[in-house]
């Protein structure tokens, strides 16, 4: 459907390979992360109010602490 939005999710425990392997991407310019607004998981609320309004520019991140 035309102007229908969809929320992902992505979870992820990398390793030092992976994360230098992304550091040196991120580097070099291959890769760009656009974040429109961090929310930590208390105020998740806020952060599907901010998607639902629109004009979101970029990813919406939800952070999770481990206990």
């Amino acid at each position: 459907m035309p102007g229908t939005r969809h929320i992902r999710t992505l979870s992820a425990d990398p390793d030092a390979v992976m994360l230098r392997d992304l550091a040196d991407y991120l580097v070099s310019g291959g890769l760009r992360a656009v974040i429109d607004g961090v929310y930590p998981l208390v105020d998740i609320a806020a952060a599907h109010q901010a998607f639902e309004r629109g004009g979101v520019v970029g990813r919406q991140v939800v952070v999770v602490t481990g206990q």
